[in-house]
């Protein structure tokens, strides 16, 4: 199990000086205060969340006391696929066949990632 501080902490310390940014979904906007260290996280990479056309591309508000301030907000187009479910099929041993790239498909299936 590795836990986002630490793969960033891993990141930042393999290439000094990279500006590191994390791409999140909106639902982040409720869950981010409970993660590992979220002010390291910050203190880390720049947070950006994408917001979808559904939305209209309007961002969500982050909650007045967000860890380490409102994120970045960036407008996309909608995807519909979370890596909740590709966790969640991965899991039940469900194939993700058409819910990432066939590279990120090998790489997950050659670690043995979410199983």
């Amino acid at each position: 199990v590795s836990f986002t501080v630490e793969t960033l902490g891993t990141l930042a310390a393999r290439w000094p000086g990279a500006r590191l940014f994390l791409l999140a979904g909106a639902d982040v906007l409720t869950t981010f205060a409970r993660w590992r260290d979220p002010e390291r996280i910050r203190a880390l990479a720049t947070l950006v969340v994408l917001t979808r056309e559904a939305d209209g591309g309007v961002p969500a508000e982050a909650p007045p006391d967000f860890p380490g301030g409102p994120p970045t907000f960036l407008p996309t187009r909608r995807v519909d696929v979370s890596s909740t479910e590709v966790r969640a099929r991965l899991a039940a041993g469900r194939s993700i066949r058409g819910f990432v790239p066939e590279s990120v498909a090998a790489l997950i299936g050659a670690a043995g990632l979410y199983r």
